[in-house]
């Protein structure tokens, strides 16, 4: 009981001294204390400064909220926006302000503010992009700042990439950074593509995509060399669709460089796959003296792909195509393949090409496809 005490007394002496100290301190206005008051408060809350609203404004984001649903039609939002064209640089920014430090917050008053950013953005963008930076938003609405940064990019790509600089949220920066890099591969793709390498693994696989189709319209070959030795991998999906716009460009030109490449079989065989099948999609007679230039395993690996490319283009003339391979495991392959393609749209040619297998699974394979495809027929 004793020892209670002593510690009831003591935590009291403590309370009293501790309350008698700020109470002094507070009124000898202390050099500390003064130096701490004039510190600029981190993160504050926006509601501690509510912006109001003249009176006109305000009805007219009432009338706003009333007319929007919970779910509402592209119709709806397009007339929300015609409203906001029609207020000025000063009156967005109120309606702005006053949404993001009022409340209700519900679903409504989220998206008009957030077109109200977007539209804010068109007239100011590094203002727009500086507010959202400073300040605390709602999470509801953080969403746009990507669409906010589009429009300082397109109307300022050298500011971009200095407002970049003054952006810390990882996710953010990496955001903006793919924006910006998108938009400088445009004019200079090289510079673009080095600096994809600053970005986050995880998303610098989009940028590197974006880029890499810029700069495949122009330069597939630097295109293709850059992302095959300075991309994250040697069968990245950049460089694959760097090979699919030189296919159209020139299909010939990319193999050849394909060919030249020291890639292992699986890495190489998968381009060149990839290669045939755009080409047989567009120009299959192309395709096929493509593939009979290759060596005869490549040849065999890959005429299934043309066979199933081209009877999807043109189900006749593959048919004729795999008929005139004069290798007979390929023929077969091509034969069935094409048969397997068609059953469920032209029945007849399947049965046709049927009769021409060897009774092997393959011919089994097809029957039961052209059967699934009488019944849905019928």
């Amino acid at each position: 009981m004793k020892c209670l005490s002593i510690i009831f007394f003591v935590a009291l002496g403590l309370s009293i001294g501790s309350a008698t100290a700020w109470l002094t301190i507070g009124t000898s206005r202390t050099p500390l204390v003064e130096t701490l008051e004039a510190l600029p408060r981190q993160n504050p809350d926006p509601r501690d400064n509510p912006v109001a609203l003249s009176r006109t404004l305000r009805r007219q984001l009432e009338a706003m909220e009333t007319s929007l649903p919970a779910f509402p039609s592209i119709r709806k939002m397009h007339e929300i926006w015609r409203q906001l064209e029609d207020l000025s640089v000063a009156e967005v920014k109120d309606l702005i302000g006053h949404l993001t430090t009022t409340y209700p917050r519900n679903q409504q008053r989220h998206l008009i503010a957030s077109m109200a950013l977007k539209r804010w953005a068109m007239m100011e963008p590094e203002l727009a992009v500086g507010w959202l930076l400073e300040r605390p938003i709602p999470y509801s609405i953080s969403y746009v700042f990507p669409q906010v940064f589009q429009q300082l990019v397109e109307q300022d790509l050298d500011l971009a990439f200095e407002k970049l600089t003054t952006i810390r949220n990882v996710n953010r920066h990496s955001d903006a950074l793919q924006l910006a890099l998108v938009a400088l591969a445009a004019t200079e793709p090289q510079r673009a593509a080095e600096l994809c390498e600053s970005m986050p693994p995880q998303a610098r696989g989009q940028a590197e995509q974006a880029i890499a189709v810029h700069w495949a319209q122009a330069e597939p070959q630097a295109a293709a060399d850059y992302f095959l030795h300075h991309g994250r991998a040697t069968n990245n999906q950049a460089l694959g669709q760097i090979l699919d716009i030189w296919s159209r460009q020139d299909a010939r030109a990319a193999l050849a460089w394909l060919r030249s490449q020291h890639l292992n079989g699986d890495v190489r065989n998968r381009h060149r796959e990839r290669l045939l099948d755009g080409l047989a999609r567009q120009s299959p007679d192309e395709a096929a003296r493509l593939l009979d230039d290759l060596p005869s395993e490549a040849r065999r690996l890959h005429t299934d792909t043309l066979a199933r490319a081209w009877a999807q283009h043109d189900p006749n003339e593959a048919a004729e195509w795999a008929r005139s391979l004069t290798t007979p495991q390929e023929r077969t392959n091509a034969i069935g393949t094409t048969a397997m393609n068609r059953a469920h749209t032209n029945i007849d040619l399947a049965m046709e090409l049927i009769d021409e297998l060897p009774g092997t699974t393959l011919r089994h394979e097809v029957f039961e496809a052209v059967a699934d495809a009488r019944a849905q027929v019928n």
